[in-house]
C-alpha cells in the first residue's frame, strides 16, 4: 500500500498528514480548503519524500468541489 504526504502551507499556518492510499482523498480535500481559507500551497508527495514527486494542484482548481466538501463533512461528522 502507498504512502502519502498531504502537506498545506500559508504565511501564518501550515499543517502536514501522512496517509495511505485510503485516506488520500479527504486529506487533499481538507488541505484544499485551508489551502484556499488562507491562500498557501497545497501539494502531496508519494513516500520515499522527494522533490521530484511533489504535485500542486489547489492552484489548478481553486474552487471546492461538492464532492470535496461532502468528503470532508463526513469524516468530521
Amino acid at each position: 500500500m502507498k504512502r502519502y504526504r498531504v502537506e498545506s502551507r500559508s504565511g501564518k499556518n501550515h499543517f502536514r498528514a501522512d496517509c495511505t492510499e485510503e485516506e488520500l482523498e479527504y486529506w487533499k480535500a481538507l488541505c484544499k480548503y485551508d489551502s484556499i481559507e488562507n491562500k498557501g500551497k497545497c501539494y502531496y508527495r508519494e513516500f520515499p519524500v522527494s522533490k521530484n514527486k511533489k504535485i500542486f494542484y489547489a492552484k489548478d482548481n481553486p474552487n471546492m468541489t461538492a464532492e470535496e466538501l461532502e468528503l470532508i463533512r463526513k469524516k468530521l461528522g
